[in-house]
């Protein structure tokens, strides 16, 4: 994921285990990628809350996106919907390495 975001132009730091803050200097936009080596649980949505409270805490970063980040590849129909669901209630993303971007 680290790779990834820094051929895209940007910065990367460890925010946490399995947790990347990335910032693009261009444009100023901020994220923070919670990374999952399995498919998405409910829990990655509240862990990504949780990290996304400690670092604007720190920082001037109010605008942080919150992105959790999966590498299983396509999910079962029902499964996809419900964490689509829960994904677009808390305000987070969800998305692949190959899908993901700042």
């Amino acid at each position: 994921m680290t790779q990834k975001l820094r051929m895209e132009g940007c910065e990367c730091q460890p925010a946490d285990d399995w947790c990347i803050l990335a910032t693009r200097p261009g444009n100023g936009a901020s994220g923070l990628f919670w990374v999952t080596p399995r498919r998405p649980a409910t829990k990655d949505l509240l862990g990504v809350r949780q990290q996304l409270q400690r670092v604007t805490a720190q920082g001037d970063l109010d605008d942080l996106k919150g992105v959790v980040v999966h590498e299983s590849g396509r999910l079962a129909d029902d499964y996809q919907e419900l964490m689509g669901w829960l994904s677009s209630l808390s305000g987070r993303e969800l998305a692949t390495v190959a899908t993901c971007s700042l």
